[in-house]
């Protein structure tokens, strides 16, 4: 994440843009917000659901060490994946002439590529392991994607609503990641 913000940060010096034009600093429409929480909600409802969450007794254990870890990976991967995936892509894209709808489809299939990994770590990297990691992480890039762009392409909103669904589901994906054995 580090080397991805860095590279971000020399392209858009050399492009001379700022921070600002991804979306930092832009005040955010009520409406944005009212979808980011609602998209934040789906979708970590879905994903303790799924696997991951049914018949978990881990859900109830939030010890400090799982707190602490769902805050320092949401908050970062929230501001990171964020600024990378909606502000600098979408910016790019539309600095390109590229329309709203390409711009979402866009972000969402880079989104979903990112996090492929997921799928790899529970069953190694066969298509079916990989697929659902890639489909339902493109799905929330895609929601993610149309938040950005109701806010009126603030990234307040978006970073929020990553953060609250990293903090939500990711130490019990992490567990689920080193416990999960190949079916």
């Amino acid at each position: 994440m580090l080397f991805r913000s860095a590279v971000i940060l020399l392209l858009l010096r050399q492009r001379r843009q700022s921070l600002r034009d991804l979306g930092w600093g832009r005040p955010a429409r009520r409406w944005g917000w009212v979808w980011a929480l609602l998209v934040a909600v789906l979708y970590a409802a879905l994903v303790l659901s799924g696997p991951i969450g049914r018949n978990a007794p881990w859900l109830s254990d939030w010890s400090a060490y799982r707190l602490s870890l769902a805050l320092g990976i949401g908050i970062s991967a929230g501001f990171c994946e964020e600024t990378v995936f909606r502000g600098f892509v979408m910016r790019q894209l539309a600095d390109a002439g590229r329309g709203p709808t390409f711009q979402v489809i866009c972000s969402a299939l880079l989104f979903g590529a990112a996090h492929v990994g997921w799928g790899a770590l529970t069953q190694g990297s066969q298509l079916a392991a990989v697929l659902p990691a890639l489909l339902g992480t493109a799905v929330l890039g895609g929601a993610l994607a149309i938040v950005y762009l109701l806010s009126g392409r603030a990234l307040a909103p978006v970073v929020a609503a990553h953060a609250l669904i990293d903090v939500a589901i990711e130490p019990w994906l992490l567990l689920f990641a080193v416990t999960a054995r190949p079916g």
